[in-house]
């Protein structure tokens, strides 16, 4: 009898859940025929999905996009989600706001990706990788989205990585702590509006090869390098190249330049913010640039450095209080008009302008106010009586000579006086009702840190000898003379992270070059005779191809850059298939210098030099290997007397009397007794430089010549 009772406790319960499911589906498929878009709840506080008001009940976001058709919202209740996401269909993400909604995943994977997506919202979230494996937290690949009052964090190789022609707005958004670059845009469109981006590893902003992208009311600061980096290399005539728009941005405290610009078509940088940062508030090379309504004062280095640039026009600028105000060389065409340059060691120095044109600019107490150029006719020399130089607040007294006396009638300079012109807004209030001004200033600037202010990290030196080697007197450089960039904070390098696939999903996993995957067939098949089982990559006849093992009812393979793009492994038992699909991908990455002869070198003190021994009197070999891109070029500074360089090889055979002497005598000088002579091992500081045309690592290494 109680064996009938628990049978029929069974049944009921099965009967139960089929039921339930029957329900679940009932209801999404009623919605689909009618075609009404849906709302599907997330709710990380119930056991498992349930039915509610008509309406289906998820615990995963994943599993509701999954069952969600094109123009449903997913509503995603408080709680905390850990799970890695991935869509193609237009729909609305929409937390419960990003302090109580967080989506977190700390395994190797994307926590967020979105790819071919017409259309997608994505608000009220925070998105973290809480992994130490190399990931972007986003990652948005052909696709039309916008992301809105979000926080994002965590990513090793950026917060948000957007590539491949997506069409993106960022609005309201915090990307910070992100363990390289904030956000990284590539080929893409991008408007990025009232946003905070802060404390990232390297750069805040990057932005490669985009077309009319607008940056707007952000604030961009205490990032390790540059607040904002835009370069598009050396590109070929028919490649798209950047067109990019600075408005009304606060770019403060960077630990390099404030901008920093390389090669695009275009720049236009209005009414912007730039302090304090740690390199120039402006550098721009190779670019078509226009400079109206900017504060540039008190960074560490200069105003503003424009080369090799076709056209350059700076207009009502306010540029006070650095070595340097303006930096202009190799111009084709240069127009500077309106302009306040106070307070600097230098306030303009000119070289190699073909066109000039300098017109009611007022220059004030700057210790030389010209270098190879005679003070233009039209310059007027007033106090422009800022409200307090001590307090940078640049903006002008009531008194101001500055007052409505530029050519058009307006203020001189990038600030207005007490009852404004319209050169400069005033900061603007957002929806909430909170100002973007936070401290004195006049433009809007970021939250004071409760951290020590970030100091520059000291340029790479070959460490002194205590008995130099007369050979080191006779060091030689590169004929092209290379300039080397200030140390940068590095990571250590990382090894290449193997991936082991534990289910089969119907989506395609996504892998990065360099990482390895490993499958056992027993995950595909699990009740087969797993000897029965073979595996190949489809499309290649031999069923392997370069660094695609299977052996012992196990795959390893090892990805590599020619397999970027949709790949399918397909697994075979008898009759049976199953193919798992993989998205392969690389992130293109700044150069860093990773290998010798083959062997890893560690670099995780930046500050000491690395030490490689090579024997006296025989020809040695150094290959160099470094990441960031097959077409690195390699030079050399401080090469010891006898070595040829041949791009990234080194061949030196040192002579065998490299070699200093020491303890020739000992203590004991009273007792007329000698110690004997003893060797040590020569040293040789050089600077191995590797940069892909945008970026430079540099390799502090010492030469050791080993003792017989």
């Amino acid at each position: 009898m109680s064996i009938f009772f628990s049978n029929s406790f069974i049944l009921y319960h099965q009967f139960k859940h089929s039921i339930w499911l029957c329900t679940i589906w009932w209801v999404l498929f009623n919605q689909t025929i009618i075609g009404e878009a849906k709302i599907i709840t997330v709710d990380s506080s119930i056991r498992q999905s349930v039915i509610s008001g008509g309406q289906a009940v998820f615990t995963s976001i994943q599993k509701a996009i999954d069952t969600a058709n094109n123009g449903d919202t997913i509503k995603i209740k408080p709680g905390i989600y850990k799970e890695s996401i991935t869509f193609k269909k237009n729909l609305t993400l929409a937390g419960s706001g990003s302090e109580r909604t967080r989506l977190e995943f700390d395994r190797e994977g994307l926590v967020l990706s979105a790819s071919d997506v017409k259309r997608a919202n994505i608000q009220g979230l925070t998105i973290a990788y809480t992994g130490q494996g190399q990931r972007s937290t986003l990652w948005f690949f052909r696709s039309n989205i916008i992301l809105e009052d979000c926080t994002v964090t965590g990513g090793f190789y950026s917060g948000i990585y957007i590539t491949a022609g997506s069409n993106v707005t960022i609005r309201r958004c915090q990307i910070k702590n992100n363990r390289r670059i904030g956000i990284n845009i590539a080929n893409s469109t991008v408007r990025l509006l009232k946003s905070k981006i802060s404390e990232n590893g390297h750069y805040g902003l990057k932005i490669t090869k985009c077309r009319d992208t607008i940056v707007e009311q952000c604030q961009i600061h205490h990032n390790k390098w540059s607040g904002i980096y835009i370069s598009d290399g050396k590109s070929d005539e028919n490649e798209p190249r950047s067109t990019v728009t600075l408005r009304r941005n606060t770019i403060q405290a960077n630990q390099q330049d404030g901008v920093a610009v390389y090669m695009i078509r275009q720049i236009i940088v209005q009414q912007n913010w730039l302090q304090d940062n740690i390199g120039n508030g402006f550098k721009i090379e190779e670019t078509a640039s226009q400079l109206i309504g900017n504060l540039i004062s008190d960074n560490k280095k200069n105003g503003v450095i424009v080369r090799n640039s076709p056209s350059i026009l700076i207009y009502h600028n306010t540029i006070a209080s650095q070595k340097v105000g303006l930096d202009l060389q190799n111009i084709n065409k240069l127009d500077v008009k309106n302009n306040i340059i106070a307070y600097h060691k230098t306030g303009v120095i000119t070289n190699s302008v073909i066109t000039t044109n300098f017109d009611r600019n007022n220059l004030w107490a700057n210790r030389k106010h010209y270098s190879n150029l005679p003070p233009p006719s039209k310059d007027i020399q007033y106090n422009p009586k800022f409200v307090s130089v001590e307090k940078k607040d640049y903006r002008l007294d009531d008194d101001s000579p500055m007052v409505r006396n530029a050519t058009d009638k307006t203020d001189i300079g990038g600030f207005a006086h007490s009852n404004p012109t319209d050169i400069v807004e005033k900061p603007q209030v957002d929806s909430t009702g909170s100002e973007f001004q936070m401290t004195e200033s006049f433009l809007p600037q970021p939250q004071p840190q409760p951290q020590p202010q970030p100091q520059p990290q000291p340029q790479p030196q070959p460490q002194p000898q205590p008995s130099t080697p007369k050979i080191l007197e006779q060091i030689k450089t590169p004929e092209n003379n290379v300039q080397l960039p200030e140390s940068l904070p590095k990571p250590p390098t990382m090894p290449n992270v193997v991936v082991h696939i534990t289910h089969i999903q119907k989506q395609p996993y996504l892998i990065e070059v360099g990482q390895r995957v490993k499958i056992s067939a027993q995950t595909v098949f699990p009740k087969n005779d797993l000897r029965m089982v073979s595996c190949q990559l489809v499309g290649d006849r031999s069923g392997k191809t370069s660094g695609f093992v299977y052996q012992k009812q196990e795959l390893n393979w090892q990805v590599s850059s020619d397999q970027i793009g949709l790949q399918t492994i397909r697994f075979q038992a008898n009759q049976l298939v199953v193919d798992v699909r993989f998205f392969v991908w690389q992130q293109k990455k700044p150069p860093r210098i990773t290998k010798i002869n083959g062997n890893w070198i560690n670099r995780t003190d930046s500050q000491k030099p690395i030490e490689y021994g090579v024997p006296a009197n025989k020809e040695t070999k150094l290959v160099f290997e470094a990441e960031g891109g097959d077409s690195l070029k390699f030079s050399y500074v401080f090469l010891p007397v006898g070595a040829k360089t041949k791009e990234n090889t080194l061949t030196w055979k040192p002579p065998r009397s490299l070699t200093t002497k020491s303890g020739a005598r000992s203590s004991t000088r009273k007792k007329n007794k000698t110690s004997p002579v003893e060797k040590q091992p020569a040293k040789f500081p050089l600077l191995v430089v590797a940069e892909n045309g945008n970026e430079v690592d540099v390799l502090d290494l010492v030469l050791i010549v080993e003792l017989d």
